[in-house]
């Protein structure tokens, strides 16, 4: 695991950049999250029809355009805010990434490539990345390519992750923060297993998790996590 993932504090994650403040999944709301004092940021990618990866939480955009069946040239003529995973990459050189594949047997486009497109966009920017999802076949088909390459499971609200330690080959697990019972038993238990919950808002959860010595916290409110992390004193909700 690269030192970039080890810190003293939690790490503040921008979820989906600044979401709370600006249209999430674009550069503005990465850039935003940044001067907040966002250490990285959580993203979501899918794949074009040519695959081209793009930024983007929804299988369709905001004009009912489905993502999966169009050429990247038409997607950005109707909707030029939609940025490729590689320009984000080059807009956030300074910034640790976790790289959300939205790949889900629900959906008509579910595939495996979209995990072969993601890392091969990776390049330069690889030892800043960690790659995440709630789809296990989409976390072993990122194991299968690049063992070494950080990789993470992410939980639903009613899944225990200290249930899953030892039981996943992962470097990292993305648990619904209130399935968390006792953060600091979960932490200990973990040991070099990275704990990153999503997404945690308000202030009781965000001390309660610091409180406790969580590896990141990933969360809308970028400006709100990183001033309690910075306080680094207990909050009146321990």
């Amino acid at each position: 695991m690269p030192d970039w993932f080890r810190h003293t504090t939690p790490l503040v994650l921008g979820h989906r950049g600044s979401r709370s403040t600006t249209r999430e999944n674009t550069l503005a709301s990465f850039r935003l999250a940044r001067a907040e004092g966002a250490d990285g940021l959580e993203l979501d990618v899918r794949q074009t029809a040519d695959a081209v990866v793009v930024v983007h939480h929804d299988a369709d955009t905001r004009d009912g355009i489905l993502i999966n069946e169009v050429l990247f040239a038409d997607l950005r003529a109707a909707d030029p805010e939609v940025p490729t995973l590689w320009e984000t990459l080059e807009a956030t050189t300074d910034m640790l990434i976790n790289v959300e594949i939205k790949n889900s047997p629900m959906e008509p486009s579910y595939g495996l490539s979209l995990v072969d497109a993601t890392l091969a966009t990776l390049g330069r920017h690889r030892d800043r990345c960690l790659v995440s999802s709630f789809d296990p076949a989409s976390v072993e088909r990122v194991r299968s390519l690049d063992p070494a390459l950080p990789r993470g499971i992410i939980t639903d609200s009613d899944v225990d992750p200290m249930a899953l330690l030892g039981n996943i080959e992962v470097h990292a697990i993305h648990p619904y923060h209130l399935a968390i019972d006792d953060v600091a038993a979960l932490m200990e238990a973990a040991g070099e297993v990275l704990i990153n919950p999503w997404t945690v808002n308000e202030l009781a959860d965000i001390h309660r998790l610091v409180n406790g010595g969580i590896t990141s916290i990933i969360s809308d409110y970028p400006a709100r996590v990183r001033a309690i992390v910075d306080a680094g004193t207990e909050s009146p909700y321990s």
